[in-house]
């Protein structure tokens, strides 16, 4: 049986992944991020793989959003509400259920497949994205339950070393080989006001960015000012990224239930298996 590992909870309501899982609070621009009501997690999978549930309860409703006209290759959208309690509900869209109203399902049991929507960029991989939503609230863009992540001390420093695991037309990705760590999480490290965090960011693609385990000051990464965390959400200063003396364009991180943490790059520009050592730079 593949192990449930909680990620983020509400009261004494909880959301799970599954190791070998990324997930992340603050790398997309849906709004519900910047408010702290929602958590993306992603397992690797390609379109129409099967997804796992992240929570527990009865499925009471499934609205259909068809694919914009204009789209092309584009999957209609789905919102998914499962029933925890007479007070609150989870939404799950990204995903088409397999499962029907009525259903009970258990976290970690199958619940439908991974769609490509309207709402993934060019270097988004698939996964599903997940709310806590009071009984009578459940639909809107904003308005979910703040979500607190579960994460106990970070412990170890990231040295910016690794090897490219994988590099496709789109982006490539580094596994870190040092990194913080927190029980089962991985992730970049950076330095709030001295106290280790992680980073759950894309830049500079997003106008903002989130530290896991601290909330207010001063973000560092690698000894450099990346910007000023305030109630985790980062405001940037300007920086430049070099992947082995090359300028990146774009650098994502997010939480890591792998055995290593990663970083996402584009462009494209390394082979499988090449070492990576990247600097930041700030822009004065």
């Amino acid at each position: 049986m593949v192990k449930l590992i909680p990620i983020a909870g509400f009261g004494d309501l909880r959301i799970y992944a599954k190791r070998g899982c990324l997930y992340s609070f603050y790398s997309s621009p849906y709004p519900a991020h910047p408010n702290h009501s929602a958590v993306d997690i992603t397992t690797g999978g390609k379109r129409y793989d099967e997804i796992f549930s992240p929570v527990s309860g009865v499925i009471v409703d499934i609205k259909k959003i068809d694919a914009p006209k204009f789209s092309k290759n584009l999957d209609p959208e789905f919102i998914t509400i499962i029933r925890y309690n007479d007070e609150y509900s989870f939404k799950i869209i990204h995903m088409k259920p397999t499962l029907e109203i009525g259903d009970y399902v258990s976290a970690g049991d199958t619940i439908g497949e991974l769609i490509r929507t309207e709402y993934f960029s060019r270097i988004n991989d698939l996964g599903i994205h997940i709310e806590i939503r009071k009984n009578n609230d459940l639909y809107r863009a904003l308005g979910g339950m703040p979500l607190k992540p579960i994460v106990s001390e970070i412990r170890g420093e990231t040295e910016l070393v690794g090897r490219i695991s994988e590099s496709n037309e789109k982006y490539s990705i580094v596994k870190i080989e040092k990194s913080g760590a927190s029980e089962h999480i991985r992730g970049l490290t950076c330095k709030v006001n001295g106290r280790n965090a992680f980073l759950d960011f894309g830049y500079p693609y997003l106008e903002y960015g989130g530290v896991i385990g601290a909330r207010n000051g001063n973000v560092l990464l690698n000894n450099i000012k990346i910007g000023i965390s305030r109630e985790n959400i980062i405001k940037f200063n300007k920086f430049h990224v070099y992947a082995n003396d090359l300028r990146v364009e774009s650098i994502t991180s997010v939480l890591s239930l792998k055995d290593k943490a990663e970083i996402k790059i584009t462009p494209s520009i390394f082979e499988r298996g090449e070492r990576v050592e990247f600097k930041i730079k700030e822009v004065i």
